[in-house]
């Protein structure tokens, strides 16, 4: 009976032992399972903030180009104040004495110009300048009743490399083209809104009745010319004259076509036009 008792306990103290290591084992490999996951999470978390401690350094150099930037924002700011200035440099300068003697040669200088001296239209690379150009050109060939020029980009391109070539070199430079009609002139600075009527003023030489040009008007003649459609204008100064370049297509001055395409100029218009 002891023994048999004695089995007994001993089988069970034998089944619970096993019962408890199962029991261990899998809280172990549980545990095993989880923590090369978590162990993992914290790596990348750990690899992230270093990621991002390296992506931090670069912002330094970020501050520094953004500082380079800003730099060459300074610069252009400081270019446009230095335009701006030698613009204001001709403020109180009266251009009167200067006038064209010629009454409706003035009259459309004043209905364009009036108000703008070289203080107003000598910003922006002389935007308004040269759209105040190709205006009185228009109004200039409608009284002469031919069709206004339409301003193209090729041509102002063209002008506006010869005319700043010519602002860099100090001296008038010729293109020879025979595809072109080209105008050019050189003026000081205040004086610059008088070009297209200078060149205007020029039809006081020109004989209609003999029908053709000279040296002395081709400019004029090149600007009313009836079978031209096309204009492009370019301007630059030296920092005391500007230098302006027109090209005109297709070209006029052709020997034999003046008075097919030259024609005097009909005053009457001119109120009606402007």
């Amino acid at each position: 009976m002891n023994l048999f008792l004695l089995t007994i306990i001993l089988y069970a103290i034998v089944i619970t032992h096993i019962a408890f290591g199962q029991v261990k084992g899998k809280s172990h490999g549980s545990d095993g399972e989880r923590n090369p996951i978590l162990s993992g999470e914290v790596l990348d978390r750990e690899d992230s903030s270093k990621k991002n401690s390296v992506r931090r350094r670069p912002s330094s150099r970020r501050r520094s180009s953004s500082s380079s930037s800003g730099n060459e924002a300074n610069n252009h700011n400081e270019a446009s104040i230095r335009r701006s200035s030698s613009c204001n440099r001709y403020s109180g300068f009266d251009i009167r004495p200067y006038l064209s003697r010629n009454r409706y040669s003035n009259y459309i200088y004043l209905r364009i110009w009036g108000g703008c001296d070289y203080r107003c239209f000598c910003q922006n690379n002389f935007k308004l300048f040269l759209r105040n150009m190709v205006f009185q050109m228009n109004i200039i060939r409608q009284s002469h009743r031919v069709r206004c020029l339409k301003r193209v980009q090729d041509l102002d391109i063209r002008a506006q490399h010869l005319a700043s070539m010519m602002a860099r070199e100090s001296k008038i430079i010729r293109d020879y083209t025979t595809e072109y009609g080209v105008c050019i002139s050189v003026v000081d600075n205040p004086l610059s809104s008088l070009i297209v009527t200078k060149w205007h003023d020029e039809r006081s030489e020109y004989y209609y009745t003999f029908g053709h040009g000279s040296p002395y008007t081709y400019k004029f003649t090149q600007l009313v010319w009836k079978n031209t459609e096309f204009v492009g204008v370019g301007a630059a100064t030296n920092g005391s004259h500007v230098f302006v370049a027109a090209y005109f297509y297709p070209r006029g001055n052709i020997r034999g076509k003046f008075r097919k395409n030259v024609f005097r100029q009909d005053t009457k218009l001119l109120k009606k036009i402007i």
